[in-house]
């Protein structure tokens, strides 16, 4: 028919048409080639994207050939094809922002955690700064203490010695006494009475002994009584022997005199006074 024939017409004119533009797009991928060899090492980024383009035409060119040959549904399914990913573009996009929000929420989380980390931290500052001021006032206790006890110990040191010191000096006139009275005891020629050991006494009491012999030495015959009564003389080997028969020290030494004559020494005294 003539609708047929003037159809085929068309399409033999849209063919020519379309091989005309393809012999243009030949004659301009030359030229893109020529100008690609050119300046390949200058224009690198545009050689590319020239490439791409000339890879797109192709392409194109078989598309639009092929739509030619087909039918109108088919040319329509071809022009959508480009979008049927758009689907499986969203589905990804979905999950990247899922990701990104999951991201996001561990994200907070981490931050509240650290938050409350912080605060704690704040809270264990204050406390350990009240523990050191603590730590510091027992410390300052703890030296006064030590300064105390160092005063204390100084004192105590102090009042030792001064009775080590007192004691000492008390030994001494206790020996200064009792070798004194050995001396009055042992010296028929000295008198009780002119003695200076006599007025010494007189002037201060003495206190009574315990010693339960009292003997008076007023007169020789009574000192003779006395001695009839006492162990003999001090001085005498009877003395000496007797002593040493009890295992004791020699009546001439100073241990004799602070051991066995002390109550007689005492007793001395007393009758002196009296």
């Amino acid at each position: 028919t003539g609708t047929h024939q003037a159809a085929i017409q068309e399409l033999r004119d849209m063919h020519n048409i379309t091989m005309a533009t393809l012999k243009a797009h030949d004659q301009q991928k030359m030229l893109l080639e020529e100008d690609f060899d050119k300046l390949r090492l200058s224009l690198q980024d545009q050689v590319d994207t020239l490439t791409f383009q000339n890879q797109s035409l192709r392409d194109k060119a078989k598309r639009f050939e092929e739509a030619l040959r087909r039918s109108t549904d088919e040319q329509i399914i071809d022009a959508l094809a480009p979008y049927q990913h758009i689907v499986q573009d969203l589905e990804s996009l979905k999950e990247v922002v899922e990701m990104k929000n999951q991201q996001i929420h561990r994200q907070e989380k981490k931050i509240s955690d650290l938050e409350k980390v912080a605060q704690k931290n704040v809270f264990l500052e204050e406390k350990v700064q009240v523990l050191q001021q603590q730590n510091e006032d027992l410390k300052a206790r703890i030296e006064m203490k030590l300064a105390l006890s160092r005063q204390l110990s100084e004192e105590n040191a102090n009042l030792q010695e001064s009775v080590e010191k007192e004691s000492t000096e008390k030994k001494r006139l206790s020996r200064n006494n009792e070798e004194l009275l050995w001396r009055l005891q042992t010296s028929p020629l000295m008198s009780p009475a002119s003695s200076p050991l006599h007025r010494s006494f007189s002037s201060s009491p003495v206190p009574s002994s315990p010693c339960p012999q009292q003997v008076q030495y007023s007169s020789p015959s009574h000192r003779v009584a006395a001695n009839q009564n006492l162990s003999p003389g001090p001085a005498t080997p009877t003395h000496r022997a007797a002593s040493n028969q009890n295992y004791s020290p020699g009546p001439a030494t100073p241990t004799h005199r602070a051991s066995a004559n002390r109550c007689n020494s005492v007793t001395c005294f007393s009758s002196l006074q009296r």
